[in-house]
């Protein structure tokens, strides 16, 4: 399976929440990124992916992009972003921002998951604010494969 497939079918299953909380959900780049293949869990990704849109539905803006430029993952939201400061600390477990701990929503694991899974797949995973946005962009890169293998 190619990893813009992953991408899609993660977009899908979200498109319902997503209109139900009036959030324009999209993808870009999965169509010319077809060929695009790594080695790695299907379920991890998946699971990636998940947490990351799960995160930006609940904090971020009304737009919500999941982004793939080769082997490179990134979910982008027109939210408020994440301070700089704040983001290398969200990445522990248990660890909540304000709008977190205002909301009373969720129990701060998702963004230390998703730095987990990546680091089990070799992957980076990075936060940073998005200059276009406004909001936050959550990427994920894996290791150029030269070719790569299907997803397993």
């Amino acid at each position: 399976m190619r990893l813009a497939e992953v991408a899609e079918q993660t977009v899908l299953r979200h498109l319902a929440r997503a209109d139900a909380r009036g959030v324009d959900l999209g993808a870009r780049g999965i169509e010319d990124g077809a060929g695009a293949t790594v080695q790695a869990n299907v379920a991890l990704i998946e699971g990636m992916l998940d947490n990351l849109i799960d995160n930006a539905l609940r904090y971020g803006g009304r737009t919500l992009t999941v982004e793939l430029a080769g082997t490179v993952l990134s979910v982008v939201d027109d939210g408020p972003g994440i301070p700089p400061d704040a983001q290398r600390a969200l990445l522990q477990r248990w660890a909540q921002g304000a709008a977190g701990l205002q909301l009373g929503q969720g129990a701060g694991l998702g963004l230390s998951i998703v730095a987990r899974y990546a680091q089990l797949l070799g992957a980076t995973f990075t936060l940073q604010n998005d200059a276009a946005t406004g909001g936050l962009r959550a990427s994920i890169a894996f290791p150029d494969q030269g070719g790569g293998s299907a997803l397993r």
